[in-house]
């Protein structure tokens, strides 16, 4: 459970975000194996990986022997982040921004994540927005592994999606996955 946003952005627009993260006191983490690497600036964000974790000291201290992006104490504490990349077919793959509500401690215990972090959620989300543009995409550009969205009518669909994004996805064969 928790609160996402998603979006097509690609790498060099979603360093801007992540500059604006690390502006509001986050540190860029990114899983390695079982390590957690970690950068305060976003020189880390490279073409190899596009899971990163903007994670927030003042909303409480990082597990280094629990994994990221999982419901325990590291999950409230890091705002998962990511940015489109494309499949072998053309079809660009969503990115998001996604904060869960909590997670349940040993004890059995409902551990909410600390306000901050909703805040911060809340301050990236409409940073994001500042960055693409809220367009209507016809059904027919969405992927037909989605049954819901594929539907045979004349429906569009509304996304947040850069304008470079945007002019690639008008070419013949491209959709969003």
């Amino acid at each position: 459970m928790g609160k996402q946003a998603h979006f097509y952005m690609e790498r060099e627009i979603f360093v801007e975000l992540a500059k604006s993260a690390v502006e509001m006191g986050c540190v860029i983490l990114k899983q390695n194996g079982s390590k957690i690497v970690s950068s305060t600036d976003t020189s880390i964000i490279t073409a190899g990986c596009s899971q990163y974790y903007f994670y927030l000291p003042e909303a409480g201290e990082l597990n280094e022997k629990l994994p990221l992006g999982c419901y325990n104490a590291n999950g409230n504490v890091v705002i998962e982040a990511s940015y489109t990349t494309k499949s072998e077919n053309t079809a660009l793959r969503r990115a998001r921004l996604y904060v869960i509500s909590g997670y349940t401690g040993e004890d059995g215990s409902f551990v909410e994540h600390p306000e901050c972090m909703s805040a911060l959620y809340k301050k990236l989300v409409t940073r994001m927005k500042k960055l693409t543009m809220h367009v209507a995409v016809p059904a027919d550009k969405i992927s037909t592994r989605l049954n819901y969205y594929a539907d045979p009518t004349d429906r569009s669909h509304k996304i947040y999606i850069t304008d470079k994004l945007y002019r690639q996805l008008q070419k013949p064969g491209c959709i969003l996955g």
